[in-house]
C-alpha cells in the first residue's frame, strides 16, 4: 500500500502515514491552557518586580497607581471607557479581635474578586481592608455587572472552615473614565466618593453571612 494511506479495519483512511491517532485538543482545553500560561506569566512578573501583596497575592497599591495611570492613557488614546471599582470589607463584629481570621476573610475575598476578573483586568490590594480593580474597556453597565457577580459569589458563600459564620459586609465604589474623571487622582476620588455615597444610602444594609 502507498505510504500516504493507512487501512483501519479494512476501510481506507486518508490520514497521512505517521500521523497521530490522538484527537485534536478541544477549543476549551486550548483556551484553558492559554489562560494558565498567561496567569503563570503574570505571577512571574509579580515576583520579579516586587509588585505583589504577599497576603492576598494581588498586585500592591504602588503598582495600582502606576498601572491605572497607564490604562487611563491607553483609554484616552483609543477612545475606550475605563472603569475603576473599589471594594471595602466593612468592620465585622466577629473579627474585631481576631486578626488571623480577618486575614482569612480578606484572602477569601481576594480569591472571589480574582475569579470574577477577566484575564486583562487588574485586581489590586489598595488598603488594609480594600481591594481595587481596574477594568479596561469597560463602561458603567459592565462595571455594574462585575459588582453584581462579586455580590452573588459572596452571597453564595464559601466552604472554608475559617469563614464559617462570618457576616461579610462589603461597600462598593465605582468611577468610569472619561464620564466621571479625566485624571488618575480624579478617578480615584470619584470612586471613593461613590463608595461613601453607597454607604450613606444603605447604612443598615444586612451583611451577607458566609455559610
Amino acid at each position: 500500500l502507498s505510504g500516504t494511506r493507512l487501512w483501519e479495519g479494512g476501510v481506507p483512511s486518508s490520514r497521512p502515514a505517521g500521523a497521530s491517532s490522538l484527537p485534536a485538543p478541544s477549543e476549551r482545553l486550548v483556551s484553558e491552557n492559554r489562560l494558565l500560561r498567561r496567569e503563570l506569566a503574570r505571577q512571574r512578573f509579580k515576583r520579579r518586580h516586587g509588585v505583589v501583596d504577599y497576603l492576598t497575592g494581588l498586585y500592591d497599591a504602588r503598582y495600582l497607581q502606576r498601572r491605572l495611570e497607564q490604562e487611563l492613557a491607553r483609554a484616552e488614546c483609543f477612545g475606550a471607557p475605563l472603569s475603576y471599582v473599589v471594594i471595602e470589607l466593612a468592620d465585622m463584629e466577629e473579627l474585631a479581635h481576631d486578626d488571623a481570621r480577618e486575614r482569612d476573610v480578606l484572602c477569601w475575598l481576594a480569591s472571589v474578586v480574582t475569579r470574577a476578573c477577566r484575564p486583562f483586568d487588574v485586581p489590586c490590594r489598595s488598603g488594609d481592608r480594600e481591594i481595587a480593580v481596574i477594568l479596561p474597556e469597560t463602561g458603567p453597565t459592565a462595571a455594574r455587572a462585575f459588582i453584581d457577580a462579586i455580590q452573588q459569589a459572596v452571597c453564595e458563600g464559601s466552604t472554608a472552615p475559617a469563614l464559617t459564620g462570618a457576616a461579610v459586609a462589603l461597600s462598593f465604589g465605582t468611577a468610569v473614565a472619561p464620564r466621571d474623571a479625566q485624571s488618575l487622582l480624579e478617578l480615584m476620588m470619584a470612586a471613593e466618593e461613590s463608595k461613601i455615597m453607597a454607604k450613606r444610602a444603605a447604612p443598615t444594609a444586612r451583611p451577607r453571612r458566609v455559610a
